[in-house]
């Protein structure tokens, strides 16, 4: 079955001590907002995590897809969503990483 995918966030992730542990929290809570608007609207929506090697800059290539089974999912999801990749790490109000 064709899945229906979305990169939403695409950045390159230093290797170093506690880097997956900040990176971990902010695609955590990064995803909530989308996460929130899934259940409220019924949607079926996974997220799937890859990394790769980023050889020009020797560092890790981070890549969340959104994807969705249903075609109108997918739809409804870019209507309310538009085409945002997030690409830079950011702290949040509360001191906490996530991704803009």
């Amino acid at each position: 079955m064709t899945k229906f995918k979305h990169n939403l966030i695409r950045t390159t992730m230093p290797d170093g001590d506690g880097i997956d542990i900040m990176y971990g929290a902010a695609i955590h809570k990064t995803l909530e907002p989308y996460w929130a608007w899934a259940a409220e609207h019924g949607i079926d929506i996974s997220f799937v995590k890859h990394t790769d090697n980023d050889f020009a800059t020797y560092n890790l290539k981070l890549v969340v897809t959104a994807e969705f089974e249903k075609a109108d999912d997918f739809a409804i999801f870019k209507l309310a969503f538009g085409n945002k990749t997030h690409t830079n790490l950011t702290h949040g109000k509360h001191i906490e990483p996530e991704f803009i």
